[in-house]
């Protein structure tokens, strides 16, 4: 038996040595490599699973924002945005490209989503995130003076 996270009771194994509430991201954590210097095939077929995972999370966040649901939506692209961000180096260079491109669309539709909530703190914090991987972003730019 292993305690909940909260304290009470206890929560079985999961099949594959998890505890119950081990989240998907812990268990991607623990198989995501240490540094290394070559980049296997293993990596990056784990690495083009986790930016699926963060693709389906952003359109997700597309899908709430349309429907005016702006806590799911902020919800589906910090999700998305985490997912890119377990991403370890090395990450080969084609998928370099996608997945900083990916990380600052979600990032700038989340400050608008955050603007929606009127979070104005968290669009200064996620804003400047967005400026720190692109300091021309004008979406970034022109959300943070907001």
């Amino acid at each position: 038996r292993i305690g909940t996270a909260d304290g009470k009771g206890a929560c079985p194994v999961r099949e594959e040595g998890w505890p119950c509430w081990a989240s998907a991201s812990d268990r991607m954590k623990a198989e995501m490599p240490g540094p290394v210097e070559e980049v296997t095939p293993e990596m990056i077929v784990r690495m083009e699973k986790t930016l699926d995972l963060a693709k389906l999370q952003k359109e997700k966040g597309n899908a709430e924002y349309k429907k005016l649901s702006y806590t799911e939506a902020a919800a589906a692209y910090s999700k998305a945005i985490r997912l890119v961000e377990m991403l370890k180096p090395p990450i080969p260079e084609e998928q370099q490209a996608a997945t900083r491109a990916l990380k600052l669309a979600c990032l700038t539709n989340r400050a608008i989503v955050l603007s929606k909530l009127e979070d104005h703190n968290g669009v200064i914090r996620t804003c400047d995130d967005a400026l720190a991987l692109d300091p021309n972003n004008e979406k970034a730019l022109f959300r943070r003076a907001m």
